[in-house]
């Protein structure tokens, strides 16, 4: 039964972040963010980040780094899939600069995740 309740709670869990509406592709000017080499390192990079509280992860071993440009760039961003942390759901998209073919992961958008349940804070007593 434990097992049965495991699955029907994984698979309401994903549902939630697909039923989340994923945008059309389009271009758009990008002036600063993270963009990680591979999706799997924008995942794994986002994941540390929500369990350091949100905040920035200095050892983090993964392509990923802050993209910030002098002026921002025009980059063809294709929303691809909702990745689901605890607190948020992210939009995973692929950005493409055409000229000359470089391609990076980052997200597009960040919504706050209707299924997170807040830990109590301070001492129960």
């Amino acid at each position: 039964m434990k097992k049965l309740m495991a699955v029907i709670a994984a698979c309401l869990i994903g549902s939630v972040a697909a039923a989340q509406p994923i945008p059309e592709p389009r271009m758009l000017f990008i002036g600063n963010g993270i963009l990680c080499d591979t999706q799997e390192d924008l995942e794994v990079y986002m994941t540390m980040v929500a369990l350091n509280g949100g905040n920035f992860v200095e050892e983090h071993n993964t392509s990923c780094g802050m993209f910030s440009p002098e002026m921002a760039v025009p980059l063809w961003v294709t929303p691809i899939e909702w990745y689901e942390l605890p607190e948020v759901l992210l939009l995973v998209a692929s950005y493409h600069h055409i000229p000359s073919g470089w391609m990076q992961y980052g997200y597009i958008a960040l919504l706050p995740n209707p299924n997170h349940v807040a830990l109590p804070q301070g001492d129960p007593a």
